[in-house]
């Protein structure tokens, strides 16, 4: 039987959580219909040993080495390296939900319906952030079973929230058409390579499908400032996709922080089934996660040519953001990437980015 779907998994030290994808996958696979491989980047913790243990003949572990990972070039060498027909990346952190998540998730690209779809994200609000669970779960309900390709008058005439909606799409779990990912290619980020590949398909004719068939669990325990840098490079990706910048002023900031808070502090204490203690974990946790995605928001949307230079707030938080570029720069990119093809921390450029 020829290998039809290669799965490829990301993987750095992740013997903690590994375990809780593999439990879910191994059962829906068939060998040699299905192969698994592991691109790892000089785990320390026993995550290969692990991996190589497995009761699955079709797997194989590839080393990354130190100071070459790359969300988009290590992923892009992947597919390369494959010769299924369907290319399926997981994240090593998510927990499929259900026994049929990886044909829910394959369908429409097997099916010719679409070129790359991707599965939905949940947070387990018994193990997760219950009041963020509580927000969030229902996000896909407002989205597109499939997202059809645009014209490039089309795109131009869209408003800037309107296609970053379109481009919506999640490597933790998505699947690809061999070829089309082969023609089509991740560009460089940073970060969101998911989101920008995204927009190359749709722009260059071709479809992408939400399988909402394929849901599971995806959530980080994460530090104020780990999500704050987050945030910083989102909006910067986010700002040269599709020229849009999510809060622009420190008084739209604040709004939004406070109407926030009232909504959570809501919830913390509204919602059933959270022990009395846990609710004000909850909420301290949260104001720590509001406060970090909106103002990482307005660090990344920050541009040298418009902050006065009075405003030392703002040339402080200029600075921060541009120390956060250059530090998943190093981290997160190749070092013979050109950064004057990367988005530009202090001006991006507009359409940079298309195919």
């Amino acid at each position: 039987m020829k290998t039809t779907i290669s799965i490829i998994i990301l993987t750095q030290n992740s013997l903690g959580v590994l375990s809780r994808l593999l439990d879910r996958l191994l059962p829906q696979l068939s060998a040699p219909e299905h192969e698994l491989v592991f691109l790892d980047s000089e785990s320390s913790d026993g995550t290969v040993p692990y991996i190589l243990s497995l009761p699955f003949a079709s797997k194989k572990v590839v080393n990354v080495e130190q100071g070459t990972f790359s969300h988009s070039r290590t992923r892009m060498w992947g597919a390369d390296n494959c010769q299924s027909d369907l290319i399926v990346f997981f994240t090593d952190d998510i927990v499929p939900c259900g026994d049929n998540f990886l044909a829910e998730l394959v369908a429409p690209v097997a099916s010719g319906i679409a070129s790359a779809s991707y599965g939905v994200s949940l947070i387990n609000p018994a193990s997760g952030d219950p009041l963020r669970a509580r927000r969030y779960n229902g996000w896909f309900l407002s989205h597109p079973d499939l997202v059809e390709p645009l014209t490039e008058r089309e795109w131009s005439a869209l408003p800037p929230a309107e296609r970053r909606k379109r481009c919506n799409f999640d490597d933790c779990a998505a699947c690809y058409r061999r070829e089309v990912l082969q023609a089509i290619r991740f560009p460089d980020l940073p970060y969101g390579e998911d989101i920008g590949i995204a927009k190359r398909l749709i722009t260059a004719k071709h479809s992408i499908a939400l399988a909402k068939g394929a849901t599971f669990f995806h959530w980080h325990n994460v530090s104020y400032r780990y999500f704050l840098k987050r945030m910083c490079i989102d909006q910067i990706v986010i700002k040269d996709l599709f020229d849009l910048s999510y809060l622009s002023t420190k008084a739209a900031v604040t709004l939004r922080i406070i109407m926030q808070i009232g909504l959570y502090s809501l919830l913390a204490f509204t919602l059933p089934k959270i022990p009395f203690p846990m609710r004000f974990y909850w909420l301290a946790y949260s104001l720590k996660f509001i406060c970090a995605d909106n103002v990482g928001k307005y660090i990344g949307g920050l541009e040298s040519e418009h902050v006065n230079r009075i405003d030392l707030i703002d040339v402080y938080l200029l600075r921060l953001k541009e120390r956060y570029y250059d530090e998943i720069i190093k981290h997160s990119l190749k070092r013979d990437v050109v950064k004057s093809d990367l988005p530009n921390v202090s001006r991006p450029k507009k359409g940079s980015l298309q195919p």
